[in-house]
């Protein structure tokens, strides 16, 4: 092995052990948010006892939270796209509130307060780094950067061992090795990808806000009730027709439009003054807003999640297949793979 080999090889084990710790945390909590829904709706008041195929609609919804809360500002209504699911609104000051309701009786099933987290929330925060605020969101990005190095050193290392390996290292498992330089060598691009959506997902709503505003409204009269704008949006809701409605985001300043999210993750934005259609957005019209579609494997369809969740197992693999290589690696075990 050259110097040159062997201060690559030093460096890809410093900076493997340095990401360790952070890329284990961010792979498996992606595996398990690649069914997200499935753990979020498992239990109450997320999700429903018995499923219900009838739905309120929107207006009657919100005609349900304002006789209920008719103090506070809401700021997103959620419906209930599939039978299992109840319908919540994130209401605002004074105090922030999400209320469950069930979508066929309007019935209160629950409140929750921002101090009021359970295990998936952690497991949402975790993922990101956001448990850990902003130092953690930037050490998920530079774990996506650090990633790409690692792939870069890893070519470079096999470019120069690959005439000299079995003599160097006589007593190495070789499936061990083949596998770890199969993973980084085949899957390391798609390796970068995953992780480099996923550190820009931090960032989205400063990245769609530069990149790709929703567009303005020019306020004319009074503000519109929600009442009104959750009529606005049943009218117009049927103009996108790929996917169900999945949530209305009210304006939080005159100069916002009424936004409709469906659940393949396209956008309508509609002037409340108006009444009229401003813009409307596929799933990958842009790419700030395809972000979590791509990250998440969405994109692909039903097998998307499970496609990212073989990447992210293979990835564990890797690391722990580079940890039992380097460990290997010391001058020590091979002065005793010597001796024997």
């Amino acid at each position: 092995m050259t110097s040159a080999t062997r201060r690559l090889s030093k460096t890809h084990t410093i900076l493997g052990a340095v990401l360790m710790a952070p890329l284990l945390v961010t792979t498996v909590t992606g595996i398990m948010l690649g069914w997200y829904d499935q753990l979020r709706y498992a239990t109450e008041p997320y999700g429903l006892s018995s499923p219900s195929e009838a739905r309120l609609s929107a207006t009657a919804l919100v005609t349900v939270i304002q006789n209920h809360y008719p103090n506070h500002r809401l700021e997103t209504l959620f419906m209930a796209v599939e039978s299992s699911r109840a319908a919540r609104a994130k209401l605002g000051s004074p105090s922030p509130l999400t209320v469950f309701l069930h979508p066929a009786s309007g019935s209160i099933l629950g409140t929750r307060t921002l101090a009021q987290r359970d295990w998936v929330d952690l497991l949402y925060d975790l993922h990101p780094g956001k448990t850990f605020g902003v130092a953690g969101q930037v050490t998920t990005a530079v774990t996506a950067f650090g990633i790409a190095v690692l792939w870069g050193l890893g070519i470079a290392m096999w470019y120069g061992r690959r005439a000299s390996a079995v003599k160097t290292i006589p007593a190495l498992s070789w499936r061990i090795i083949g596998f770890h330089r199969w993973a980084g060598f085949w899957l390391g691009l798609p390796f970068i990808a995953l992780t480099g959506l996923g550190a820009a997902l931090n960032f989205a709503g400063s990245l769609i806000a530069t990149f790709d505003p929703p567009p303005k409204v020019i306020p004319i009269g009074p503000r519109p009730s929600p009442l009104g704008l959750a009529s606005l949006a049943e009218t117009h809701a049927p103009l996108y027709r790929p996917a169900a409605l999945e949530r209305i985001v009210f304006p939080k300043q005159d100069t916002d439009p009424v936004q409709l999210r469906y659940a393949d993750g396209g956008w309508v934005f509609l002037d409340g003054y108006r009444g009229r259609v401003l813009d409307l957005k596929r799933p990958l019209d842009h790419w700030a807003r395809s972000l979590y579609t791509l990250h998440s494997g969405r994109f692909f369809g039903v097998g998307g999640p499970w496609l990212v969740a073989c990447l992210g197992l293979v990835l564990l693999a890797a690391v722990a297949t580079g940890i039992v290589f380097s460990w290997r690696l010391r001058p020590s075990f091979r002065a005793r793979s010597t001796i024997r």
